[in-house]
């Protein structure tokens, strides 16, 4: 029998994170213009986002608990940003979404990659973590177009607002590789960062395909034994 204990997280939380991480997406697309609440609330979804990524991991308790710490402070932060909205407060809080986001996507990455069974959440998670990825790399263009605000450009012209909107959209078109013209990195840090969401978006379905082509052959062979 299953242990009570966090049982729709251990069983269903990778699909939860899935359903919430669209959900941000969707928002962030129609954020032009959004007033702060709206704002507040697709950090809000980050949040979400982090907690449910951690509680489906297979961290120990300890450590699920040092996850769920750090995402509580990074609430707090997105809050304030809504009182201290200074250039310098918002490099900040992006560049600490980003670096949290990337602890997160690890631990997603070790539970995914555990043991030789794929399932069916495993599979799940392994579509959040794409996507997460992009919403990683949104956060750092936005750190760096903050920093330098002829960083990216939208029409040929710098982007001078719905900031989070467009490199949202510019980070997944590039994750994809399908890069449709309209908003380009023109900078040397802009364009080192698109490189490397390029390289990874080739990489990880390649390698996730090999993991899962790699679970089968090994079920199927422990099938054949029995």
């Amino acid at each position: 029998m299953p242990s009570k204990n966090l049982f729709w997280v251990k069983e269903y939380g990778f699909i939860w994170l899935l359903v919430i991480v669209v959900a941000v997406i969707a928002a962030t697309q129609f954020s032009s213009g959004a007033s702060t609440v709206h704002v507040l609330l697709i950090r809000t979804g980050f949040y979400f986002i982090m907690i449910i990524g951690i509680a489906a991991s297979t961290l120990s308790l300890t450590l699920k608990r040092v996850g769920y710490g750090m995402a509580a402070i990074l609430l707090l932060l997105a809050i304030a940003l809504t009182v201290f909205s200074s250039r310098t407060f918002q490099v900040v809080y992006l560049l600490a979404t980003a670096v949290y986001l990337i602890s997160v996507l690890i631990v997603i990455f070790a539970t995914i990659f555990d043991g030789n069974q794929m399932t069916t959440n495993k599979i799940i998670g392994g579509v959040a973590a794409y996507l997460l990825l992009a919403q990683m790399w949104t956060a750092l263009y936005m750190a760096v177009d903050l920093i330098n605000p002829n960083s990216f450009l939208l029409g040929g012209k710098p982007i001078v607002e719905d900031a989070m909107e467009h490199l949202s959209y510019f980070s997944f078109i590039t994750l994809s590789t399908t890069g449709y013209g309209d908003v380009t990195a023109i900078e040397p840090l802009a364009r080192t960062l698109v490189i490397f969401e390029t390289l990874i978006g080739q990489l990880f379905p390649a390698i996730f395909i090999a993991k899962l082509v790699n679970s089968h052959k090994g079920h199927s062979k422990y099938q054949n034994v029995d």
